[in-house]
């Protein structure tokens, strides 16, 4: 385990690109007239939109007041009307909370983080009423729903695969009742699909060969992250993408999300400023990240202390322009939200370097 330990020089931020090894993926995939294939998690929800439009004559969605701005930009950039519903943490579960929606407006849902949650009850019921409903399940793409009624009333949903190991670009639009009206896209993005390749792989030769400088390769992939701000719409996810997909060792990368949540969630039980948001793991939840809500006070501090210490944990997510006329309740997940690193790159031993720093961290508050 030390070797292990002293190959990595920091954990979290980006995936860097692994050796590709034989798996027989029983996952394979390729696009069809109902499941396209894009570039990225905004260009699948760019190209549902313009299907929305078309078929059902989308104008107005209402979104949950915590969510992405790469979430929100789609739908403002298709002239589609936006309204917020509250989602806030209550110390114990997140709550959905919706008023009356038009019959004529559509709905946009989705679960966080990798833990499979039943949809509250006045979130089914509203959905059935909608004019549509769209499901975001970029947190929950590896989860498996043993509930065959549960989303029987989702018209749309979308996955995006990046966030969860090396993928130059790979998202999934599924239009669950019949096929799309649009013709699906040919064309690769090829400036950004080929910086990210050659970033990450230039944080493998950096993270197991001490070959390279950090800062050449984060400046890669600021530049792949500017390019595809600009430019997502319309492009088809690329073969080395597809390839790598169909390659995975989904089974390895669950067990080992699986493994470091527990470990996780055990170490930092008793944390005096912390408290996950999802207290257990269960049976079909494969966390992206364990999120935590931390003491505002703290929650700052703790991520540049982390840092510090070469442990990169992102929070979920910054607030934008575009997340407008919300309550300081639903702005609270966006100020003390801190998402902790549990993913297939770490071993237990790496899990439990960020348990001490936490904790290290806790005890020089009391100090």
């Amino acid at each position: 385990m030390i070797g292990i330990l002293k190959m990595y020089k920091e954990i979290g931020s980006e995936f860097w690109q692994e050796k590709r090894k034989n798996i027989n993926n029983d996952s394979f995939i390729k696009s069809t007239e109902k499941e396209v294939f894009l570039l990225s998690g905004r260009t699948a929800l760019d190209y549902i939109i313009r299907d929305a439009k078309k078929t059902y004559g989308l104008k107005t969605i209402w979104l949950p007041s915590y969510c992405c701005h790469s979430m929100i930009s789609p739908f403002i950039k298709n002239g589609v009307g936006i309204k917020f519903y509250p989602v806030y943490f209550n110390g114990a579960n997140l709550i959905f909370e919706m008023e009356k929606i038009s019959s004529d407006e559509a709905l946009y849902i989705m679960q966080y983080f990798g833990f499979m949650r039943e949809y509250p009850e006045i979130v089914r019921d509203i959905s059935k009423q909608v004019n549509l409903v769209i499901e975001d399940r970029t947190h929950v793409a590896f989860c498996k729903n043993n509930d065959t009624n549960s989303l029987d009333f989702i018209d749309y949903s979308y996955s995006s695969f990046r966030k969860w190991t090396f993928l130059p670009g790979l998202a999934l639009a599924k239009k669950e009742n019949g096929e799309f009206s649009l013709m699906p896209p040919t064309k690769i993005n090829n400036k950004y699909v080929n910086i990210r390749i050659n970033s990450a792989h230039q944080k493998y030769e950096y993270m197991h060969k001490n070959i390279g400088e950090k800062e050449v390769f984060l400046e890669g992939f600021s530049l792949a992250e500017d390019i595809l701000d600009k430019d997502y719409y319309n492009y088809a996810s690329d073969e080395e993408s597809i390839n790598i997909f169909n390659q995975l060792d989904l089974k390895a990368i669950k067990k080992a999300r699986r493994s470091n949540a527990l470990v996780l969630l055990k170490g930092l039980h008793n944390s005096q400023i912390m408290t996950p948001i999802f207290s257990t793991l269960r049976e079909n939840d494969i966390p992206l990240f364990i999120p935590m809500v931390v003491d505002v006070r703290y929650r700052n501090k703790l991520r540049n202390y982390l840092a510090q210490n070469a442990v990169y944990c992102p929070i979920h997510w910054p607030l934008s322009n575009l997340h407008y006329e919300l309550s300081d309740e639903q702005k609270k997940l966006y100020n003390e939200e801190l998402s902790l690193i549990c993913d297939q790159r770490y071993t237990g031993q790496d899990i439990k370097k960020i348990i001490h720093l936490i904790q290290k961290f806790e005890e020089n508050l009391i100090k």
